[in-house]
């Protein structure tokens, strides 16, 4: 196995995680809020689910930050070195 098909398969197994990790908790959220409410679905709900799930191009921008930093550094590092460089858009206003 050649180097990039191992990093090409690992970028697209870790995009596909995060992508059905963050469906899973929309739904959860949206089970959640039904329970809660007991309502059913509203136009405004639609906010919330463009605040929840973030852009699929978001996620694999993180990705392929994340895959960037680890291989030449330690997995710590490639951690920080990753929260420091992505924009963290909700978190300051």
């Amino acid at each position: 196995m050649k180097r990039w098909e191992f990093l090409l398969g690992k970028f697209a197994g870790l995009v596909m995680t995060l992508t059905v990790n963050t469906a899973a908790m929309a739904a959860g959220l949206y089970i959640a809020l039904w329970k809660r409410n007991a309502r059913a679905w509203q136009s405004s709900d639609i906010y919330i689910l463009a605040a929840v799930v973030p852009d699929p191009a978001e996620l694999a921008l993180i990705v392929a930050l994340a895959l960037l930093f680890s291989c030449f550094t330690t997995p710590f590092l490639a951690i920080l070195f990753t929260a420091g460089v992505v924009p963290w858009r909700g978190l300051l206003g």
